[in-house]
């Protein structure tokens, strides 16, 4: 059974996500709205994998402030967080960051769309122990960090 988990649930109670996907977005509403329909969906199709969402918007002034105070997620545990004034990309970027509390991360931006294989294929390297994973148009590159070994997978 998937349950949709309150942000402030895994401090309280020490659980600790296993990625947090990182949105910072300006004036993206419907792209916005799209990407965490999919990602709500992604999490009912792979089971196992336990996501986190933050989105930090750069004071956007097209309603995507509108739509993420009243949106509900069915499936995914969604953190929000707005800025009053437009900080820039560079500095919303640090933002979402700072927020991030999970053993892995993503950026993912507001118009770009998650295939489920990436995120498979990202999970798969995870319980292998990999620290980074790169993707690219030739397939994934991973990375063991400690012992500086690297190799692509497609």
């Amino acid at each position: 059974m998937i349950y949709t988990i309150d942000p402030r649930f895994h401090q309280t109670y020490g659980i600790r996500m296993k990625i947090d996907i990182l949105i910072p977005t300006y004036n993206r509403m419907y792209d916005l709205q799209r990407n965490l329909k999919l990602l709500d969906k992604i999490q009912l199709e792979i089971p196992g994998l336990v996501f986190h969402v933050i989105v930090s918007d750069n004071a956007s002034s097209d309603g995507t402030v509108q739509f993420l105070q009243g949106y509900c997620p069915c499936n995914i545990s969604v953190e929000l967080n707005f800025n009053e004034i437009n900080i820039g990309l560079e500095q919303n970027a640090l933002m979402v960051l700072s927020l991030s509390k999970a053993e892995y991360f993503m950026f993912l931006g507001d118009d770009d769309y998650l295939d489920i294989n990436y995120l498979k294929k990202s999970l798969k390297l995870m319980s292998e122990g990999v620290d980074v994973i790169i993707p690219g148009g030739c397939g994934i590159s991973k990375m063991r960090v400690r012992n500086s070994r690297s190799r692509s997978i497609s």
